[in-house]
């Protein structure tokens, strides 16, 4: 089924971080209705035999015109330039741990009312019950400590990290961070309250999120040991799952974002899942100039 992709202004004001990211939820859970459901069942199929995407070698695939229309030199992937990789250890136990305190942190400010809670400190939004509210302001406004950079640093060095191996896998040389850029926690006791906390619909990352050309999963708890299922599920054309990335700790799975990929969460049926997504675009417009703007010198 053809889909009509949408673009949205990344680096949204901190007075609209609640507005942008429940513009995103809208769509993710519409995207999952009005392209998924009729596939919903074969997606929910047992996927105990899909096959596990290799570890530490790009797999390449030809990209999909109508998602990178668009051309930007030194950036946007060639014909056949689009591809996956998975990079375990990407992070060491040391930065993982660091970037979970991170989350658990901000996170402790708000919390979903359904199974997912998502942090994104750029733009301040934070889950909270069937909102979003900005985290900073709730720092203020509590009299909680906000972050500082220092403590932040693990987090931007992470993301410099991601930024370099795109060069090196993908010969990226002028990809921009771009909104959104996030940390999300799925509780598997936490039943969906709402359409938007359905986060396991099949989704095409460039349609979803407008801006996103390249799109970095680095997961920050591992599958059977803090939580059952929540595989990255790669689909096929006809809706079936054909390559699975169970997460791991400091496990890293870089994809080009366009419909050469469609992909789906896998259900998290006990514990806690947690993640970082991180994206680029090749656009200057939705480029992030200070992704950790607003938190505190020192």
């Amino acid at each position: 089924m053809a889909r009509k992709s949408s673009r949205r202004a990344a680096g949204a004001s901190p007075a609209a971080a609640a507005g942008a990211w429940s513009s995103v939820s809208t769509r993710i859970a519409s995207l999952g209705c009005v392209a998924a459901c009729a596939v919903t069942l074969l997606l929910y199929r047992s996927t105990v035999d899909v096959q596990s995407l290799a570890t530490g070698q790009l797999d390449a695939r030809a990209c999909s015109r109508e998602s990178y229309r668009q051309v930007v030199r030194s950036c946007t992937p060639a014909k056949g330039g689009c591809g996956r990789i998975v990079i375990d250890d990407f992070a060491t136990a040391e930065e993982a741990e660091a970037l979970a305190a991170i989350a658990a942190r901000g996170m402790a400010m708000g919390g979903g009312a359904g199974g997912p809670t998502i942090l994104d400190l750029q733009s301040g939004a934070l889950s909270k019950g069937d909102k979003f509210i900005d985290v900073w302001v709730a720092f203020n406004v509590t009299g909680t400590p906000a972050f500082t950079r220092s403590e932040l640093s693990a987090y931007e060095e992470i993301v410099r990290r991601i930024q370099h191996s795109l060069g090196q896998h993908f010969g990226v040389q002028q990809a921009h961070l771009t909104s959104p850029t996030f940390f999300s926690r799925i509780s598997a006791d936490k039943p969906p309250k709402q359409a938007n906390d359905e986060y396991w619909h099949s989704h095409i990352d460039t349609e979803q999120y407008g801006s996103f050309v390249y799109t970095g999963l680095l997961y920050l708890s591992t599958a059977t040991i803090d939580f059952e299922g929540g595989r990255l599920l790669f689909e096929r054309e006809d809706g079936q799952p054909e390559a699975a990335v169970s997460p791991r700790r400091g496990r890293l799975v870089l994809f080009t974002s366009g419909a050469e990929f469609p992909h789906h969460v896998e259900k998290v049926s006990s514990g806690t899942r947690l993640a970082l997504t991180v994206a680029f675009t090749c656009f200057k417009h939705a480029a992030l100039q200070d992704f950790l703007g607003r938190a505190l010198a020192g």
